[in-house]
């Protein structure tokens, strides 16, 4: 690749550093520095340094080419990189690139599916195992906590899905009018451009552990709508059905294809 960028390297010193190489970005790393702060390169790579000879930039000039295996930069205090592919906005899958030794046979993992009110406090009133549900209230929110391994990952490792929904089963597992095929709502094949997206399609107790977290907890608000240009708040409307016993059924899929698994069906009971 060449380095089109006049500022391929961006955010000097921070969590946030990377560089950019043609349509490549790699973010979390000391552009063109080791650990320890040396120069990679002296003719692709340019320190800046303050007036008391501490590095305080990096410039890389434009036309500057890069080759399968040349060094780029060393992995900070994040511990990790993140490689970005297209234009700011405008980024593509990067699993499309066909990575060397990437695989995904392994389907993503259901926790637990559970419902909110519209104010989103939780339904937790149970009758013989089934959750109770409102007919009334302005709608319920389905929300699914899952998440997704690819081949080779650390036990730990969790990662996000790529598409996740739901459908409405009676209680004899056929599906209810309006919900014959799952409601995909959450679909990450193509992002829109809101910046509040990110919080319609995770709850609130989503988070990860880089970010002060415990624990990796994806929790998708699949009721909600995020995929291509929407982003938009939604329900599932029980009042459309008759008082009764129904099933919730969870749906989720990795970029692979790969279908998840797990707890993915929770009893309910609409009251009268």
């Amino acid at each position: 690749g060449k380095v089109t960028s006049p500022l391929a390297a961006f955010s000097f010193g921070g969590q946030a550093e990377g560089i950019s190489v043609d349509e490549l970005t790699y973010l979390h790393l000391r552009a063109g520095r080791t650990a320890q702060g040396r120069n990679l390169d002296p003719a692709r790579f340019l320190i800046d340094r303050d007036e008391g000879g501490r590095a305080a930039s990096v410039r890389i000039m434009r036309g500057t080419r890069f080759a399968p295996g040349d060094a780029l930069g060393t992995v900070n205090a994040q511990a990790h990189t993140h490689l970005i592919v297209g234009p700011y906005g405008h980024q593509h899958n990067a699993i499309r690139l066909g990575l060397r030794n990437f695989s995904d046979g392994v389907p993503p993992r259901i926790d637990h599916v559970s419902l909110l009110d519209s104010a989103g406090r939780p339904l937790s009133a149970r009758e013989e195992g089934r959750v109770l549900v409102p007919r009334a209230g302005g709608g319920v929110q389905v929300v699914v906590e899952a998440w997704d391994q690819v081949d080779g990952n650390l036990p730990r490792r969790r990662l996000g899905l790529h598409r996740v929904g739901y459908q409405v089963l009676g209680a004899d597992g056929r599906p209810v009018p309006g919900f014959e095929q799952p409601a995909m709502q959450l679909d990450f094949s193509r992002m829109p451009a809101d910046p509040g997206a990110v919080k319609l399609a995770y709850a609130a107790d989503s988070g990860i552990t880089v970010h002060g977290a415990a624990r990796t907890r994806f929790l998708y608000v699949a009721s909600n709508r995020v995929r291509g240009d929407e982003a938009a708040v939604d329900a599932w409307q029980p009042g459309a059905l008759p008082p009764g016993d129904y099933i919730v059924r969870a749906h989720g899929e990795d970029a692979a294809g790969n279908r998840a698994t797990g707890s993915t069906d929770l009893p309910v009971r609409i009251l009268p």
